[in-house]
């Protein structure tokens, strides 16, 4: 188990997009605001640490050319939420839409990242019962996803004005453009160069 745990760690708490995500609609939000949203990529933890438990190397045997397209499709919605946070006009604004339960599913199906890393934890780890495996995972993900949007969170409390909103979009959307272009060229890179 303590083996899982070293390998899980930096795998899990890396930052990756729904991490980032996170991060960006804490710090936009604020942390009581986004509980639905962080609920529901954590539904999606849950679902596929169990899923890809069960189903294993034969899941990535079967699906890897879905695993590329999921990622770029995933690289694509990135981006549109960082175009999102760019064309934002209004920042004090109460009324403005908060990111709900199935922003956070699709956020967390498209993040191509997690059942990867789910799949090198659970082939390093033949030794340990498949639903302790999923638990330890699922709960460093939901510890490394509560992190990062405390963080943002923080970020929020200190700097909640118009100024500082529109710097933090600015910021938060180029760094999600940069994750969303990175997954999608990273499978072009994949099939293209030699």
């Amino acid at each position: 188990m303590i083996s899982t745990l070293l390998l899980a760690l930096p795998l899990l708490l890396s930052p990756g997009p729904s991490y980032l995500v996170s991060f960006t609609f804490a710090a936009r939000y604020g942390l009581g605001n986004i509980l639905v949203f962080l609920l529901g990529i954590i539904t999606v933890y849950a679902i596929v640490s169990v899923v890809i438990g069960v189903l294993m190397v034969e899941m990535v045997f079967q699906l890897s050319s879905s695993i590329d397209i999921i990622q770029i499709i995933g690289g694509a919605y990135i981006i549109y939420l960082a175009i999102g946070l760019l064309r934002r006009k209004q920042y004090n604004n109460s009324s403005s839409t908060k990111p709900g339960f199935l922003n956070g599913v699709i956020i967390q199906i498209l993040n191509s990242k997690y059942p990867a890393v789910v799949v090198i934890i659970f082939t390093n780890s033949p030794e340990l019962p498949m639903l302790m495996t999923a638990a330890i995972i699922t709960s460093l993900s939901i510890c490394g996803l509560l992190a990062y949007s405390y963080a943002g969170s923080i970020i929020h409390n200190m700097l909640f004005t118009e100024k500082s909103l529109r710097i933090i979009d600015i910021i938060f959307s180029m760094l999600l453009c940069l994750v969303g272009v990175w997954m999608m060229l990273s499978i072009l890179v994949k099939y293209y160069v030699v």
